[in-house]
């Protein structure tokens, strides 16, 4: 019997895509942490924040390692990118935040500039899609970082 949550179907697809197509992101981080959806969450406006209302997931990379680093501003920059057809409401990563109301990228001001993790929320629509065009878009970020499909999904 398993004990992990039912997620919304985006966060189930990106926990399944992200970590096969990347696989030294499932290496790097314990299991579960390759990608995390949240559950309920108070913003300093009482209202429940994107994460709370399963329409977003953090995406762990380690902007310290320089192969993670290009993965994560490789993902960063595909969200924003794709945000129309991927339902992207707004992406944190590194110190940066990109938003669909500000689509212009603004410096994150916090004590933690997710440095640690790629934050992405979806509209609420958007989380209930499993954009399969992103696949090859994952697929096409791979080749960039490094150069080769080999070692991707059991290549060899």
């Amino acid at each position: 019997m398993s004990h992990e949550p039912p997620y919304p179907p985006i966060v189930a697809f990106l926990r399944r895509w992200i970590p096969e197509i990347f696989p030294a992101l499932r290496v790097s981080h314990a299991s579960g942490r390759g990608v995390r959806a949240y559950v309920r969450h108070l913003v300093a406006t009482r209202t429940f924040a994107a994460r709370s209302s399963d329409r977003s997931a953090d995406i762990y990379v380690d902007a310290s390692d320089l192969t993670q680093r290009q993965i994560g501003d490789g993902l960063f920059a595909l969200f924003i990118e794709w945000h129309v057809h991927l339902g992207v409401d707004h992406v944190i990563w590194n110190g940066q935040i990109w938003t669909r109301k500000h689509t212009e990228l603004s410096a994150y001001c916090s004590p933690h500039p997710y440095s640690d993790r790629i934050h992405v929320a979806f509209t609420r629509a958007a989380s209930q899609m499993q954009p399969t065009m992103l696949v090859p878009l994952l697929d096409g970020l791979y080749l960039d970082v490094y150069g080769t499909l080999t070692g991707q999904n059991g290549t060899p």
